[in-house]
């Protein structure tokens, strides 16, 4: 009985190639120690939890994906989008590590990442003024209403003290 369900894993290409892997909490130095059409495994210290989105800086290529399973210093990244896994083993020539300020590591960030960050910054930016705009209006109530009730119980305040004198 044939199962067409099971799709086929795409072959992996062994390798031994240095690169930074760039995720929320910074820039990590990883080597990619397999890759395929749809994937990559890395090794390395620091490396991101299952399902944080990454990027992968290879000389002057840079990867998008995110990791699929992780596991003590190995993980497994799914790409976006398709590998040209000759392009990237052809960039194996020079292992040096592209260092933060030099033009290796320079990203290419596409357009759709650009908008969602403006589009996250917006969204932050409008949180913030929103709060600040509530917070002066509860402050403005609060000195309306505690000028509002002084007067009243000044007055009650002196009408005890009359009494009890």
């Amino acid at each position: 009985m044939r199962n067409d369900r099971i799709p086929t894993r795409k072959p992996r290409h062994r390798t031994y190639l240095s690169a930074r892997l760039r995720y929320d909490h910074g820039w990590v130095d990883v080597v990619i120690c397999n890759v395929s059409e749809r994937g990559m495994m890395l090794k390395g210290q620091g490396l991101p939890r299952r399902g944080t989105f990454v990027e992968i800086v290879v000389d002057n290529l840079v990867l998008a994906g995110q990791v699929r399973w992780a596991r003590l210093n190995r993980c497994g990244i799914g790409s976006r989008e398709r590998i040209d896994v000759g392009l990237l083993l052809g960039t194996g020539l020079n292992t040096a590590r592209p260092q933060l300020g030099s033009p290796k590591a320079t990203l290419k960030i596409p357009t759709e990442d650009l908008a969602a960050r403006a589009k996250w910054q917006a969204r932050a930016i409008q949180f913030l003024l929103t709060s600040s705009f509530v917070l002066a209006g509860a402050v403005l109530i609060a000195s309306t209403v505690c000028d509002l009730l002084a007067h009243p119980m000044q007055q009650v305040s002196s009408k005890l003290d009359d009494q009890y004198r």
